[in-house]
C-alpha cells in the first residue's frame, strides 16, 4: 500500500510542477509522523529485528544501485531473514502485484481519454525497465510527461489526485 502511495504521491508532483525546471525538480515531501509511518510500516519489517530493518534501509537507499538489483538484493535479504519475516515479505510482493494490476483496470475501465490511457501504458513501459536507477527512472517519467500536452498532463494529474483521495480515505477507514 506503501508503495502504491508513495507512487501516486510522486507522479502527482511531477505533474503538479511541469512550471520547474528540470534540474531543480525534486518531490519534497512532509516528513512523515512516526504514528503515520508505523500504521504504514510493512509487517515483514515490524517483525525483523533492528538490526535487519537498518540492513533492509540501507539497500532501498542505495542510489547507485539498479531497481533490479534493489529487487535482487531484497530477496536475498527476505531469504536471509526466513520465516515470518520472508514470508511476509513474500506476501507484500504478491500484493503490491495485485495492487499494480487493480490500478491497470481502474485506468483500463476509467472514463480516461485514449491519451491519457496512453500515458499509463507509457509509464508503465518506462517503470519497468530493471537497468536503470530509481533517480533515472524518476527523470526518464518526467521527462516523458514534460512532453505531454498539457490538457493529457491535467487529465493524468487529476486521476491521481482523485486516487490518492480514495487511497486515504480507504486507510482512514481501515483504521478505524
Amino acid at each position: 500500500m506503501f508503495a502504491l502511495i508513495a507512487i501516486a504521491l510522486l507522479i502527482s508532483n511531477i505533474l503538479a510542477a511541469p512550471h520547474v525546471p528540470q534540474d531543480a525538480r525534486k518531490v519534497l515531501l512532509r516528513e512523515p509522523s512516526p504514528e503515520l509511518l508505523s500504521d504504514i510500516e510493512p509487517t515483514f519489517l515490524k517483525e525483523a529485528s533492528e538490526e535487519a530493518r537498518e540492513e533492509f534501509e540501507k539497500i532501498v537507499n542505495d542510489e547507485s544501485l539498479t531497481i533490479g538489483e534493489v529487487r535482487s538484493k531484497m530477496n536475498e535479504w527476505a531469504s536471509k531473514q526466513g520465516g515470518d519475516v520472508q514470508r511476509d515479505f513474500e506476501k507484500a510482493q504478491k500484493e503490491f502485484k495485485e495492487m499494480e494490476e487493480a490500478f491497470d483496470k481502474a485506468v483500463s475501465e476509467s472514463t480516461l481519454s485514449t491519451a491519457a490511457k496512453n500515458v499509463f501504458q507509457k509509464m508503465k513501459v518506462l517503470s519497468s525497465d530493471e537497468n536503470q536507477t530509481e533517480e533515472q527512472q524518476e527523470q526518464n517519467i518526467s521527462d516523458y510527461l514534460d512532453s505531454l500536452p498539457e490538457d493529457t498532463r491535467n487529465e493524468v494529474n487529476n486521476f491521481f489526485i482523485n486516487l490518492n483521495t480514495d487511497v486515504v480515505e480507504n486507510m482512514e477507514k481501515e483504521a478505524q
